[in-house]
């Protein structure tokens, strides 16, 4: 019975967590964080795409990116998020992205632009996992946690890295919160 209990409001005790280490209740918060088979069904025809364009790793050489794709581009916020490694097929040079969408549905709807705007130009590129963020500008925090349904969870330390990288002023955390 305690164990029923607990499943049906294990998203309410994960929100009071949440709301204690970092003082307020997320407003975008207001439905259990889920995924569809029409999620599933996407990220594998996503991860299906991008494996026949191979795997990389993750170094600080950017210049083989296109100009308009900054290394962390996040919203403000609580959101999904993803990290995409990319590489250039003929160099080898490799970055990792971190991309987060406040609003996006699934993990996959947060990778779609970027894929979409790399794939034409023959880099090889990957997403190896995602989770979530609270990004707050007004007091220079950030917070990381969880994992993607259709990608796996994320690397959060490459996470917190590159956006301490663009945000050198910003408090960075991992919480280790599960959805």
């Amino acid at each position: 019975r305690l164990g029923s209990c607990f499943r049906l409001h294990k998203y309410t005790i994960f929100r009071c967590c949440l709301r204690r280490r970092l003082g307020s209740t997320p407003a975008s918060m207001t439905e259990p964080l889920t995924t569809s088979n029409e999620d599933q069904a996407g990220a594998a025809a996503m991860k299906q795409a991008m494996a026949q364009t191979g795997k990389t790793g993750n170094t600080s050489d950017t210049s083989f990116l296109p100009a308009n794709c900054p290394i962390v581009d996040i919203d403000e916020g609580i959101f999904k998020y993803v990290l995409i490694d990319v590489e250039h097929p003929k160099n080898g040079k490799k970055a990792t992205l971190v991309r987060g969408t406040y609003g996006a549905p699934y993990h996959k709807d947060v990778a779609a632009p970027t894929i979409a705007q790399l794939m034409p130009t023959n880099l090889k590129v990957n997403i190896p996992g995602g989770g979530r963020i609270q990004h707050d500008s007004g007091e220079e925090k950030v917070a990381i946690w969880g994992f993607s349904y259709g990608f796996g969870q994320a690397d959060h330390e490459i996470t917190k890295r590159l956006i301490q990288e663009k945000y050198p002023q910003y408090h960075v955390e991992i919480t280790d919160e599960e959805y």
